[in-house]
């Protein structure tokens, strides 16, 4: 349905031109556009259209043309872009120019008339509308809002990608359907959209003004937000009583669940019964029933979720408690709350209460966000106020309040003003607040501590633990899925950090001196000029003020000096020339000793300022002044707490022996500038766990496809700390794979190839990667354990990649993971090469991925901090660091890598391990004994080129050597 034309006219959207444009890359001083593309749309009708390919001074990158389509020759007979833009310039006209990531496309234009002008473009940004600013406000709960995601959800037509013209098209489509988006808002979100843009000066301030004014014009109320989004409250609560003793699930429970006569084969349409999935359920509630503790191992295929949540559920209905189920990756998470949990809600007779919780952190604070839209020109500059536009409409819908569900916001990008407005710390007034009924992480929080299951993420999980358990409350039952990163996920909850950007945070929040002088303090002091409170009790809480404002610029100084000095300290040390560097601490002497003048002083302002902010907070609460003004001294409370951290953190790190902990500094060169961070983290996680979770559980589960170390538990156990409870309440399992991998995988160990250790090892791996990629080769991933040699690999099979239409597709060079994995699943004629976040967490099933090559046995770095200290840990403990935590450590990695391949009962593939260790050292026979295939020994090229040819049959064109 399109607009009607006054109203159209009344918005000033009459007429627009779409834009958009290519280019050599992403940064408009040294990249050029090869192409542009515009369609003028008059009165909602496409119209005039232009579309012109340039003649750049400067290559055109092959990824460039793996994206677009335009390849170098395309541009030979092209015009330069100088000779067009008059042309261009003529079709702009004066219209209301509408582009995706408009910012990015008037760069490059205003770049390129600079550089044949020497002048500028006249663009105002009064007249540039950008559809992914509006998307992102209109369209919080979209993963991503690049064009394609959006195009996919507005179901808007599109003919090609990354191409000019037809991307915009797109683009004029996409506004249309904003626009409509747009008109429907209810009128108190647009007016509050209205009010952030306030003294803006581009054209999405004049588009809600605009907005805003025809729909008081009109009385256009716009549509009531509904309630939407994920939920994260399922079911209802049990009315039973909790009985005196344990009621125990009974193993028909499981059998009619599960059986091939159960309750999920009436359910399920083709339904079969899975051995090893019925085998865990029944051993997990065995678990539950006995008190004990389970570390299980079910292979991929087993379904070990419903094995583990069914009589999770079943223990927690019986007996009216909770069990708490702790996951890594969100990708599970979703699943068990998206998926299995509203299964056992359809299956399950009775009824339960099921809640996803989050840190407090996850969650917005109604008070705060209010408080804040009062504020706005006392607290934030325009900019500021900008990032909260994604907050509006999702505001008025969500059901959680969770900021993960707003990918419009970009949390990771905006840190600072989140920590203003999220649900955390003392500015929490809890039942005391006027908003507690609607807050969203009391109703969650209440909700977790009635539910029979809650599900939180393992740092949720960990940090509760070390804080005392006020989160997730009392709870004896836990299972924990995805274990095998038990450790590692401990290790960077308990961690601790230090840098200047965390002093640079807690000043900003009080005054930012270089925007206007915008902060908390001149909030608090703009409220007691008005307030109409004791004149003398307010005289003396502003000159308060003053004073913690000078002790506010103070301390920024101090710790700017401070990492200053570290920063020249470092400098004269000698250096690997590397972007970046990391130097263990066995003692703060040696790394503070030579800045011991600006560590005291650092430390005498963080002190004068908490004594100066606690004679504030002292003051400001005996005034008694208005009520407004209460809500800032909350906000200074909050601060509070974070100055007493920053003590609490400096003292940790300058103690002379660290004993403990691992302590170690790194540096980064960002923007030309040394930062340097100090990092801390307990060496023994096993000893934490065992000595404050594990005492207050009854029942535990643990389980991941990878926790065994050639079918032993031993390993696993004592990094996790259950070599601390009693025997007979530890219980192991292994519940294999209901896959035949004799049939369904082929692994291949070439021992042709030269050392992983030598220099020539680079060169055998492109040499023989070019060989099969010569041929027509199945859908490829390359696993590699660095980042030169995937780079050095990459560089030189690139050209025969080229040669055969192949898309190369590599991890740090052709874009995010997100981004390579969908174009890999797509893509039949890609490879994929990957490093670290490839080895686990990614699934490819069906012939996208049917070769899997493994370059090196992924062992640790053995210079990392981390690392070096553990396995100095076991070489005392056991006299063998290496095999006793080196080895198992690259066992589990390994062994998550090899579970890339076969995902599915159809899928059928080879892995080709390229690193010889594998069968020619002791220690690579505990790698393949935690293999569920036997290898093949390739002595040469030939031997290896056969056997994938018979392996993958006649349909695939012979490869040769």
């Amino acid at each position: 349905m399109k607009m009607q034309h006054p109203t159209r006219q009344e918005l000033s959207v009459e007429s627009f031109v779409a834009l958009d444009i290519e280019t050599t890359g992403l940064e408009p001083e040294r990249d050029e556009i090869i192409e542009i593309g515009m369609v003028r749309v008059n009165q909602g009708e496409p119209g005039q259209r232009y579309h012109q390919l340039f003649h750049p001074s400067v290559p055109i990158p092959r990824f460039i043309t793996q994206i677009t389509g335009i390849r170098q020759e395309d541009c030979e007979n092209q015009p330069a872009l100088e000779d067009k833009l008059e042309e261009i310039a003529d079709f702009l006209g004066t219209d209301w120019i509408v582009a995706h990531n408009a910012a990015f496309d008037v760069a490059f234009i205003r770049k390129a008339w600079e550089r044949a002008q020497s002048g500028s473009l006249d663009i105002s940004w009064e007249r540039i509308l950008d559809t992914l600013e509006l998307s992102r406000i209109l369209l919080p709960w979209l993963p991503n809002h690049r064009l394609n995601t959006v195009v996919k959800h507005l179901s808007v037509p599109q003919e090609s990608q990354h191409r000019a013209l037809a991307d915009a098209e797109t683009t004029a489509q996409i506004f249309e359907e904003l626009l409509h988006l747009a008109l429907g808002l209810d009128s108190r979100v647009v007016s509050m959209i209205h009010r952030i843009c306030d003294g803006a000066s581009d054209g999405l301030r004049l588009f809600f003004e605009r907005l805003y004014r025809f729909m008081e014009k009109h009385k256009t109320a716009g549509k009531k937000p509904k309630p939407r989004g994920p939920a994260n409250i399922l079911g209802s609560p049990n009315p039973r009583e909790p009985s005196e003793s344990v009621e125990k699930i009974e193993p028909g429970e499981i059998e009619g669940f599960f059986g091939r006569r159960g309750t999920l084969a009436a359910m399920l349409p083709g339904y079969e019964m899975r051995t090893p999935q019925m085998d865990m359920a029944q051993v997990v509630a065995r678990a539950f029933n006995q008190e004990a503790f389970l570390v299980g191992e079910a292979g991929t295929g087993v379904g070990k979720s419903l094995a583990y949540l069914v009589p999770s559920v079943l223990w927690a209905i019986k007996n009216n408690g909770r069990v708490i189920v702790s996951t890594q990756t969100k990708t599970l998470q979703d699943q068990l709350f998206s998926k299995e949990l509203p299964l056992l809600f359809d299956t399950l007779d009775e009824p339960f209460l099921a809640t996803l919780l989050k840190g407090r952190a996850n969650y917005i604070c109604l008070r705060r966000w209010h408080h804040l839209l009062e504020h706005l020109e006392e607290r934030m500059t325009l900019t500021q106020r900008r990032k909260l536009l994604p907050l509006t409409v999702w505001m008025s819908e969500t059901r959680t309040g969770d900021i993960e569900e707003n990918a419009g916001f970009r949390q990771m990008h905006n840190k600072q003003i989140w920590s203003e407005l999220c649900s955390e710390g003392r500015a929490c007034r809890g039942y005391e607040c006027e908003f507690e009924a609607d807050c969203f992480y009391q109703r969650t929080r209440k909700a977790s501590r009635a539910s029979h299951i809650v599900l939180v993420n393992h740092s949720l999980l960990f940090s509760d633990a070390a804080a005392g358990f006020t989160v997730l409350g009392n709870y004896d039952s836990l299972v924990v899925d995805e274990a095998h990163q038990i450790e590692k996920v401990a290790s960077d909850c308990l961690a601790r950090t230090l840098h200047r950007w965390l002093f640079w945070d807690l000043c900003q929040r009080m005054i930012q001196p270089d925007a206007q002088n915008k902060g908390i303090l001149i909030t608090l002091q703009n409220a007691l000029q008005h307030s109409r409170g004791d004149t003398s009790g307010t005289a003396e809480l502003l000159r308060l003020l003053e004073s913690l404002a000078a002790c506010t610029q103070e301390l920024s100084q101090a710790a700017f000096q401070l990492f200053q000095a570290i920063d020249t300290e470092i400098s004269h040390q000698p250096s690997t020339d590397a972007p970046f560097r990391k130097q263990r601490l066995r003692g703060a002497s040696d790394f503070f000793g030579p800045v011991s003048e600006e560590t005291d002083a650092l430390i005498n302002c963080l002190q004068s300022f908490s004594s100066e902010l606690s004679q504030v907070n002292s003051r400001f609460y005996e005034s008694g002044i208005d009520g407004h003004t209460e809500e800032v001294g909350r906000e200074l409370e909050a601060i509070a707490d974070q100055s007493a951290r920053l003590e609490e953190l400096l003292a940790h790190f300058i103690r002379e022996e660290y004993e403990d902990d691992v302590v170690w500094y790194e540096t980064r060169e960002v923007k030309h500038q040394t930062e340097v961070i100090l990092y801390s983290v307990p060496l023994d996680i096993g000893k934490l766990l065992a000595t404050v979770l594990y005492p207050r559980l009854a029942r535990c589960v643990l389980t991941s496809a990878t926790l065994s170390i050639a079918e032993n538990f031993d390993y696993i156990r004592g990094r996790l700390g259950l070599d601390d409870i009693d025997d007979d309440r530890v219980m192991t399992r292994l519940f294999g794979s209901p896959f035949d991998f004799a049939e369904q995988a082929l692994l291949l160990v070439p021992t042709f190839l030269s050392n992983p250790k030598e220099s020539a090892f680079s060169g055998d791996v492109s040499a023989l990667l070019n060989v099969i990629l010569s041929a027509d080769a199945p859908g490829t991933m390359v696993l590699f354990t660095s980042h030169k040699l995937l780079q050095d690999v990459y560089r030189t099979i690139q050209p025969v990649c080229d040669e055969r239409g192949i898309r190369l597709l590599a991890q740090g060079i052709d874009g995010s993971r997100t981004t390579l994995l969908n174009i890999f699943r797509e893509d039949k004629k890609s490879v994929l090469l990957g490093t670290n976040s490839f080895w686990e967490g990614v699934d490819v099933p069906g012939a996208a991925l049917e070769l899997l090559i493994i370059t090196k046995i992924p062992f640790d770095v053995p210079t990392e901090p981390l690392v070096q200290a553990r396995m100095e840990q076991a070489q005392a403990r056991t006299g063998n660091g290496f095999m006793n935590y080196t080895v198992p450590e690259a066992v589990v990695r390994f062994r998550q890598g090899f579970g890339r391949l076969i995902r599915s009962g159809e899928d059928r593939g080879a892995v080709l391990i390229l690193d010889h260790r594998l069968v020619e050292t002791q220690y690579g026979r505990i790698f393949l004994e935690s293999l569920p295939v036997r290898p093949s020994i390739c002595a040469n090229h030939e031997a290896l080129l056969t056997s994938l040819n018979q392996w993958f049959g006649a349909q695939k064109q012979p490869v040769e050597a």
